[in-house]
């Protein structure tokens, strides 16, 4: 095995989306093995090491591939570089690594790392990096060919973009000099990626049994969908070092990465985060059972087909296709009653792409989308019961947020108002001033959240979908 990727991760995510695709590449064409580097304090690297770096992934979903149990054994080895900071600090010797894969689920590593330089380690998963990369600068005397390539797996956009950010203003806190930079700019390449996979996480129901079928113990097993899509962009230069390129594998490499990110962001969240939040809230057994129900999936597909994708700047078939198999994806009777599903696959909070969708539909249709704005209702629903957002609040400052505002206004009809424009008015939904449309957007908010504290979530959809009609 001639490569190393390096890890900053241990994540059920990774676990269930990189390092697969590395096993599953070794298997027909060898490529490497992984060292993976625990990336916070807190992780899974002893539990790791104790099962010599070996995990289950069970695939559960309605292919058949549902109920594939592989094990997983590319991960040569786990370091803990708060318990054994030498190991992770002579890193940057080894000649055959190229790839550096990372996966910080915080968004600290964003802003880069002002810690010092001689922190054993630093904290930020930004100064990690930027100190490994110095010290292979100066061990191979800044030699081109010992330059990296990252493949950053955080959920963000230009992902790779801010990651090179975040190392470079790291390198000009510690003053590392202009030579470094200039390695940084020319030697590395940071690719910007988008990652898809539902990742349920740990079978806590199943565990025993997927014990006793494979005939060891497992405490890192990890479950997920059949379906994954790994998106990757970059220069031409280096597509030819991508290893994962495979017909076997779907895995892309492009030019232009928006349009996976663009479906991502805005039609498998949006349907994500309403179809969580429906299953929570009516405490229904998994995602398939909301979307079977008839005026439940009426519902979603009006949103997605008839307001999400008309706010796309052009629809093509593929547009189409994708979102129909995200619908499909949702309809999982394994996507079940894990508490960590959401902070692993997605957010509650609308995000900065909802506002976006919303006055490009007006743009393109000269109407108000009423199903996201009820969407967003759900959420401010969502938020007021303390009940549910215990496991997302530190997590979401949609959340946290909203919580608050429940808390202040109280349920009466002059809160729920205040609420509505308290929403609708802060940055975190709308960025511009006064205008007609926000005023509608507001009464509407307002009418929805009235609706779903008097009638309850079904009967006020029911409502909704009686009085659009729509054909998908």
């Amino acid at each position: 095995m001639k490569r190393l990727f390096l890890q900053f991760g241990d994540s059920n995510f990774i676990r269930a989306f990189f390092d697969p695709i590395v096993h599953e590449l070794n298997k027909r064409d060898p490529a490497g093995s992984v060292i993976l580097v625990q990336p916070h304090r807190s992780g899974r690297v002893k539990e790791l090491q104790n099962q010599s770096n070996l995990y289950t992934l069970s695939i559960k979903g309605k292919t058949e591939e549902s109920g594939k149990k592989e094990l997983i054994n590319c991960i040569s080895e786990s370091i803990n570089p708060y318990a054994d900071y030498k190991s992770f600090s002579e890193l940057y010797k080894i000649e055959d690594l190229r790839f550096v894969i990372s996966d910080d689920k915080s968004d600290k590593w964003r802003s880069g790392s002002e810690e010092e330089i001689t922190a054993r380690p630093p904290e930020n998963i930004a100064g990690k990096i930027t100190l490994f990369l110095f010290k292979r600068y100066k061990h191979f005397k800044g030699s081109c060919e010992k330059g990296m390539i990252f493949l950053p797996c955080e959920d963000a956009e230009d992902n790779g973009e801010l990651l090179k950010n975040a190392v470079v203003k790291t390198a000009g806190y510690w003053c590392l000099g202009d030579g470094f930079l200039k390695w940084l700019d020319e030697s590395c390449f940071f690719l910007s990626t988008v990652c898809d996979r539902i990742v349920m996480g740990f079978p806590r129901a199943e565990a025993q049994a997927i014990e006793k079928q494979m005939g060891y113990s497992d405490r890192l097993i990890v479950e997920a969908e059949p379906f994954y899509r790994w998106a990757i962009k970059g220069p031409r230069k280096i597509r030819g070092e991508i290893p994962f390129i495979r017909p076997y594998l779907n895995v892309f490499y492009t030019d232009d990465i928006s349009y996976y990110g663009e479906i991502k962001e805005k039609v498998y969240k949006e349907a994500l985060a309403f179809v969580y939040l429906l299953k929570t809230l009516l405490g229904a057994k998994n995602f398939s059972e909301i979307c079977r129900d008839k005026i439940y999936s009426k519902f979603i597909k009006n949103m997605v087909f008839h307001e999400i994708l008309p706010s796309l700047k052009e629809v093509e078939e593929c547009h189409i296709r994708d979102a129909e198999l995200i619908i499909e994806r949702l309809n999982n009777p394994y996507i079940g009653d894990e508490k960590s599903f959401i902070l692993i696959n997605g957010s509650v909070s609308p995000g900065k792409n909802f506002p976006e969708i919303i006055k490009r539909y007006m743009a393109n249709t000269g109407k108000f989308p009423s199903h996201l704005i009820f969407s967003l209702a759900l959420r401010v629903y969502f938020c007021g019961k303390d009940k549910y957002v215990k496991e997302v609040i530190s997590k979401d400052i949609f959340v946290k947020f909203a919580n608050k505002l429940w808390k202040r206004a109280g349920k009466s009809a002059k809160g729920i108002q205040l609420i509505a424009r308290k929403i609708i008015d802060s940055k975190l939904i709308w960025d511009s001033g006064e205008t007609k449309d926000i005023k509608v957007a507001r009464r509407l908010l307002q009418l929805f959240i009235v609706s779903l504290s008097r009638l309850g979530p079904r009967k006020s959809i029911e409502k909704i979908v009686s009085r659009k009609k729509g054909k998908k």
